[in-house]
């Protein structure tokens, strides 16, 4: 059970060190069951263009007040070019500032190809 075990994780690893911590999965229920119960500021690993991954995520992390890795891609897969990539990204920033997440918020994977 990915939910029970990534929750019982946060209680594990929030006992031995105060470093933020990251949440990653492909279940958005998950992300959002952990960061109700991390006591920080947690970062999503992440959000892309896709267009669900933006509808779902974007309102949750500002919710729980979390920052969020970039990931330059859309529905449509990996950027062509460098231009696209870019595209991209601003769409993505302009979709957050709309929940009120800022550029400091957010961390782009521009490496990512």
């Amino acid at each position: 059970d990915e939910k029970e075990m990534m929750l019982e994780a946060i209680e594990e690893v929030t006992m031995t060190t105060s470093l933020p911590l990251c949440f990653d999965s492909s279940h958005v229920d998950i992300i959002e069951a952990a960061l109700r119960r991390y006591p920080g500021r947690a970062l999503i690993n992440s959000i892309s263009m896709e267009q669900e991954k933006m509808r779902r995520l974007l309102p949750i992390a500002q919710k729980y007040g979390a920052m969020f890795i970039l990931l330059p891609l859309s529905d449509e897969g990996l950027p062509k070019d460098i231009q696209e990539k870019k595209d991209i990204i601003h769409t993505v920033l302009k979709a957050a500032a709309e929940y009120g997440l800022t550029p400091e918020d957010v961390i782009v994977d521009h490496w990512s190809q």
